[in-house]
C-alpha cells in the first residue's frame, strides 16, 4: 500500500494528488524509493484520464518516469496531471512530481480505455485542503 492518496482541486479547477512519504516508503539508502514514485505517477496519471475520460475503468498500458532529484522521507510529494490527448480508446496524460514545488520527476502515461465496470477508490483525508 502506498497511501493514502491525497486529492484537491486547485484554484484553476485542475486536479492535483498528494502523497506524504513515510518510513515505509524507503529504500536501503534512506530515501524514497523509486518504485514507489512510479506507482504514484500511475495512480495520479490513471486516476485524472478515468476522470476527465468519462469512462469507468482504463488500464495503463505505457508508463515512463524520470527520476530528477532525491525524494526523502516526510516529503509532500504532488502531482498536477494533465490530459494531451485523448482517441475513443486511448488517453494520453503528463506530469511533473514535485516537492515544494521543485520538480523532481517527470512521468508519461498512455490508458487504455476498458469496458465499463465500477471501480473502487480510496482517497486519505484531511492534509493541506486534499480530500
Amino acid at each position: 500500500m502506498i497511501g493514502p492518496l491525497l486529492r484537491r482541486h486547485t484554484a484553476t479547477g485542475a486536479r492535483e494528488y498528494g502523497l506524504r512519504c513515510g518510513l515505509k516508503h524507503r529504500n536501503l539508502r534512506g530515501v524514497v524509493q523509486g518504485g514507489l514514485i512510479t506507482a504514484f505517477a500511475d495512480r495520479a496519471l490513471g486516476s485524472t484520464a478515468l476522470h476527465e475520460s468519462g469512462t469507468q475503468n482504463m488500464a495503463t498500458v505505457q508508463l515512463n518516469v524520470n527520476f530528477l532529484s532525491t525524494v526523502r522521507v516526510g516529503d509532500l510529494l504532488t502531482s498536477s496531471p494533465r490530459i494531451v490527448r485523448r482517441t475513443a480508446s486511448i488517453v494520453f496524460a503528463d506530469s511533473d512530481l514535485r516537492v515544494d514545488n521543485v520538480v523532481v520527476a517527470t512521468a508519461t502515461g498512455v490508458f487504455k480505455i476498458l469496458a465499463n465496470s465500477s471501480p473502487s477508490r480510496k482517497y486519505g483525508t484531511g492534509e493541506g485542503g486534499y480530500s
